[in-house]
């Protein structure tokens, strides 16, 4: 370089911040802070998903646009979110069912919200 300065140094600032550019003001909070919340605000549809996940044993969704699986297989419900839409996943939670319907369901329903709490608050691997 001859002269001047590195033009890297000076970026111009927007008049306006584009909305996805925005700060995530939940990603300052603990995800487990946001459980109970999450589970007040959804618990109804937290319940029919458990209880679709207890009869049918898998649920495989979108939550805010990232790839998730829910699937209970030989007694042990798992908890999974894709960090590449899709193409594998990485499981964030694990639990062994004990048979009984209401304590399973409950169970579930305190995963299924932990879950969306960790994608939520970004606490969750997410490579795109």
């Amino acid at each position: 370089m001859d002269e001047g300065t590195a033009s890297s140094y000076y970026q111009p600032i927007p008049d306006k911040i584009p909305l996805k550019m925005r700060i995530n003001l939940l990603r300052r909070v603990n995800y487990w802070k946001l459980v109970p919340l999450f589970k007040l605000l959804n618990g109804k549809r937290y319940k029919r998903e458990a209880e679709f996940l207890i009869t049918v044993g898998l649920i495989q969704t979108l939550r805010f646009g990232v790839p998730i699986k829910y699937e209970i297989k030989n007694g042990i419900a798992s908890f999974d979110i894709s960090p590449n839409l899709g193409e594998n996943y990485l499981n964030y939670s694990r639990g062994k069912m004990t048979g009984k319907i209401e304590d399973d369901t409950r169970d579930l329903v305190n995963s299924i919200a932990t879950i969306e709490a960790r994608i939520k608050t970004k606490t969750s691997l997410i490579l795109y």
